[in-house]
């Protein structure tokens, strides 16, 4: 990528055809931009970056998430760590300084999954005991937090818990077939789709979308469907090994094996975009590029949906020992994972 002898380019890439890369002796399309500076222009690349690493005590942080889109500006990053004095923690993302959430109720034994409301204003999770929310001022809650229904020692699992303004949506975990909702003024869960052994979910304001394990398929179902419980949809059937799944306007992107493939909302035009090996499991979409985790090549990557080359944005572990990256999540500037083997929540410029 870099001409530069010695140089990491970490650098974004143009999406304007072949040879569009933003490194020295390059240049851009027309009307297209390289970090910032009109195409065409000297550009500096990159060094290799060094992570912010917002907590270093954490036993196991697991799920993550910002306050924020992918195409908006976070304020705040909250994750859990996920172990028996476990705890629901917040960081201003220009400081490693966390606050804790909420602590030293039933809610900090073994939290698991997390999920903000679409406007950010209200935190949720699941413990091993109870689902919770709490409004949220600044990066702490401004009240106690609400138990909102038992989770019967099955707590979901990073990556299978969304939320939409009214409505949770999440697997209940082990020994339990299929998704169930409740709503969050009176949350009583009800089954929404009968199959499953869920391993990621996304939701529009039309449909949720996951990745089905045991199944070996990716599906949706009409979110308020009266015929719930459904058995779901199958966009992709006959899969592999599935892991995570996100959402842009027009396509579902999913883990697979050693893979990540799409596809479109209805589930035609099945693409493998990348098969780069490990085995990627959380994964993020901005609208200009996917981004995912991989546990076992100890990386986090970048491919521009446009169709240039693959980017290894991080894959150095803290003081030598292996990066182990689970949940991860985006905004405008920024891509944020946990490292559970290394204790570590992370973040680093796109």
């Amino acid at each position: 990528m870099c001409s530069a002898v010695g140089s990491s380019c970490q650098a974004r890439l143009c999406c304007g055809g072949a040879g569009d890369a933003c490194c020295p002796g390059l240049t851009c399309g027309a009307g297209l931009s390289c970090l910032g500076a009109a195409c065409g222009s000297t550009v500096t690349c990159e060094t290799t970056p060094t992570p912010l690493r917002y907590q270093g005590s954490d036993q196991t942080p697991t799920a993550i998430a910002v306050n924020a889109t992918a195409a908006t500006a976070a304020t705040t990053v909250f994750w859990v760590d996920t172990s028996w004095s476990g705890f629901v923690r917040s960081s201003p993302v220009a400081s490693a300084n966390p606050a804790t959430v909420e602590s030293g109720m039933s809610s900090a034994y073994y939290p698991s999954a997390l999920a903000l409301s679409p406007d950010f204003s209200t935190l949720f999770w699941a413990d091993l005991h109870y689902f919770y929310e709490c409004p949220l001022g600044g990066a702490i809650c401004a009240a106690a937090p609400t138990q909102l229904t038992a989770t019967n020692n099955s707590p979901p699992p990073p990556g299978t818990f969304a939320v939409n303004s009214t409505t949770l949506y999440f697997y209940p975990g082990a020994g339990n077939s299929g998704i169930h909702s409740c709503a969050w003024a009176s949350c009583t869960p009800t089954p929404f789709v009968a199959l499953g052994g869920i391993a990621g979910m996304a939701l529009d304001s039309q449909n949720l979308y996951w990745t089905d394990a045991i199944q070996n398929s990716v599906n949706s179902w009409p979110l308020g469907s009266p015929a719930s419980p459904g058995t779901g949809t199958a966009l992709a059937s006959g899969r592999g090994t599935l892991r995570g799944l996100a959402l842009d306007s027009s396509h579902v992107y999913w883990a697979e094996d050693q893979a990540i493939w799409s596809a479109n909302h209805s589930g035609g035009n099945q693409t493998m975009l990348s098969n780069g090996g490990g085995c990627p499991s959380a994964i993020a979409v901005d609208g200009a590029a996917l981004y995912w985790a991989d546990p076992c090549l100890s990386a986090i990557y970048k491919l521009p949906l446009c169709g240039s080359p693959l980017q290894k944005l991080w894959g150095a572990g803290p003081s030598g020992a292996p990066d182990t990256p689970v949940g991860l999540t985006l905004d405008s500037r920024s891509v944020y994972w946990t490292d559970p083997n290394g204790n570590l929540v992370m973040s680093l410029p796109k």
